[in-house]
């Protein structure tokens, strides 16, 4: 605050300031009474104040304009992470299940649209393979996991073991004999991860 000695503008009102007290802000001249927070009108001369578009807000209402965190919905003041299309604060981003940070780590999303670590999500909803029991996931080092599908069950590859039954079947009547076999095709599926890190944006997440 300073007495101005000679005649000024005040840029919010846009009268003279020829005497008494003024301000200066933004590059810019105020009258004490005219420096107010544009979204509530608190006088803000003196006081800390937050510019947004080369305009004065108070700090709450400038709290107001910033996006809130998905997880916690208090305002993002400092760092963002932005996944499945929300902001959050980094610390907020975790496991809907262990509550692990996924902050800068691979992460899933489910059908429900609940964000998984890859380690959760392949214990709630990986195949389980019909011979060891164990769910079928990436080998170390990989992101993608192979499973054959035979008779509408899942196998590793390593405990898959192709069978094949012989019947016989007689006919006495007609004197002829027949064999049936049966054969178990099967199918190689793969599954991917994604991962993210602060302030990146990702909009495509993989299906399982």
């Amino acid at each position: 605050l300073f007495f101005f000695p000679f005649i000024e503008e005040c840029s919010k009102c846009g009268e003279s300031i020829s005497s008494g007290k003024a301000c200066t802000a933004l590059d810019q001249t105020y009258h004490v009474d005219c420096f107010t927070c544009v979204k509530c009108g608190e006088g803000l001369a003196g006081k800390s104040f937050y510019a947004v578009d080369q305009k004065p807000y108070c700090e709450k209402d400038y709290l107001d304009t910033l996006e809130k965190c998905s997880a916690c919905n208090a305002p993002i003041t400092e760092k963002m992470l932005r996944a499945t299309g929300k902001p959050y604060h980094p610390s907020c981003f975790t496991c809907s299940s262990c509550n692990r940070c996924l902050d800068g780590v691979p992460f899933t999303v489910d059908s429900n649209g609940l964000v998984h670590c890859v380690n959760c999500f392949h214990e709630k909803y990986a195949p389980r393979c019909a011979i060891c029991s164990k769910p079928i996931v990436p080998e170390e080092g990989n992101q993608e996991s192979v499973r054959i599908v035979a008779l509408d069950r899942s196998f590793h590859v390593d405990c898959y073991r192709c069978e094949v039954r012989l019947w016989f079947e007689i006919d006495f009547q007609s004197r002829r004999a027949r064999v049936l076999s049966t054969r178990q095709s099967y199918s190689l599926q793969r599954l991917q991860y994604q991962s993210c890190s602060s302030n990146d944006k990702l909009e495509n997440n993989s299906n399982f």
